[in-house]
């Protein structure tokens, strides 16, 4: 149903996700040494709709990769949900916390390609779930070999080629937009990605803020305590008060650490996350777009065959009415495309929008909790030593 769609697309949290598989991601392990070293991820799931046995197997990002070109090119009418960003750095690819990062987004896609009800049922998706390592390994190099052999290089080239070029009025030919409506929305979420990626940036500083906070006050309390040691024959009360406010910041450390793990799990990685979503719909509508730049050549070019046999004379009549017979075909197929692409973005944007406010609703919700929680424990800590000075 559209809603299902509208929830693969609209971001909700993994375990909110109800589909036609239940799937985890987790034990991200790295394997091999320097040049040649990659990480798999364990792969457990389960097709609930046939109550099948529980499947365990290992994928590598890049089958991640090769599984989301495949929805995109069997499915262009469709929003195929994100995956995260491939990782260059050789110094942070391999560390835990991004690991742990990458599973989790990446269990997010599983989740929103399970519950998607075109997407669920790609026979592509149920060899990913099903099929173990060298069944898979098979099942990739039936492939045409370029496609193999360069998929992750071409899945992020083509975001970064998409992105620079975004800004040329000519990038899908010709192409003049017939639909007020679709016009709006994109004009829209072109104005919701560029926000998302200011916020997200923002959020990302703040991140970086509470885990500097976090070293401040670790710092702060080795400090106290150092005083405290001084003054402990000089003045014991003063001393006394001083190892208290020390042990004050060795909690506001844990507190802050604690803070800092959830914003950035909890609301800036969501915020990323959104940001993919979005630029999945903008993908769709490029797809559309192409598909009505197609239809729109398709449709020039039988006209000016028709011109043509309206001047045409003698032996040419059959062969420029045989032209023309070919491009109304061409111009026929074009126009099914281009509505097929049409009536299914709609739905998923209709569906995206539906299910949007909710998402966000229940993301900033969180936020809320997490800093009200964070300060009341702060007053808490800080209470006694207020009472006993007072």
């Amino acid at each position: 149903s559209s809603a299902a769609a509208a929830a693969a697309a609209a971001g909700s949290a993994p375990e909110e996700m109800v589909g036609r598989y239940d799937c985890k991601v987790g034990s991200p392990e790295k394997i091999g040494d320097s040049m040649n070293a990659y990480v798999r991820y364990a792969i457990t799931s389960k097709n609930v709709e046939v109550q099948g046995p529980v499947i365990e197997t290992t994928r590598r990002f890049s089958d991640f990769v090769w599984l989301h070109e495949k929805l995109t090119k069997s499915y262009p009418e469709c929003a195929i949900p994100p995956i995260p960003e491939k990782e260059f750095n050789p110094m942070s690819k391999f560390a835990d916390e991004f690991l742990d990062y990458r599973a989790r987004e990446l269990e997010r896609f599983l989740k929103r390609v399970s519950v998607h009800p075109k997407l669920s049922v790609a026979s592509c998706v149920g060899s990913f779930f099903n099929a173990d390592v060298e069944e898979f390994r098979q099942l990739q190099q039936e492939e045409p070999k370029a496609t193999v052999a360069t998929q992750v290089f071409s899945f992020f080239s083509t975001k970064f080629n998409a992105a620079a070029s975004a800004s040329l009025p000519d990038v899908f030919g010709n192409a003049v937009e017939v639909d007020v409506w679709f016009e709006s929305k994109r004009e829209y979420v072109e104005a919701l990605s560029t926000q998302l990626t200011e916020l997200a940036a923002a959020s990302n500083d703040l991140v970086a803020r509470h885990a500097q906070m976090k070293q401040s006050y670790s710092a702060m309390a080795t400090a106290l305590s150092s005083l405290s040691k001084i003054e402990m024959d000089s003045d014991k009360t003063i001393a006394d008060s001083f190892e208290r406010v020390s042990t004050v910041n060795l909690e506001l450390q844990l507190l802050e650490g604690e803070l800092s793990y959830s914003a950035r799990v909890h609301w800036a990685e969501r915020l990323q996350d959104y940001q993919r979503v979005v630029e999945s719909i903008k993908d769709m509508l490029n797809r559309r777009l192409e598909s009505l730049a197609a239809y729109q050549a398709a449709s020039k070019s039988l006209n000016s065959k028709k011109d043509a046999l309206v001047k045409a004379t003698g032996s040419k009549i059959p062969q420029l009415e045989a032209e023309v017979s070919k491009a109304e075909e061409k111009e026929a197929d074009a126009k099914e495309v281009f509505d097929l692409r049409s009536a299914s973005c709609k739905q998923e944007l209709d569906a995206f929008e539906r299910t949007k406010s909710n998402e966000m609703k229940l993301l900033v919700q969180r936020l809320a909790q997490m800093h009200m929680n964070h300060e009341l424990r702060v007053l808490d800590l800080w209470k006694p030593i207020l009472s006993d000075h007072a």
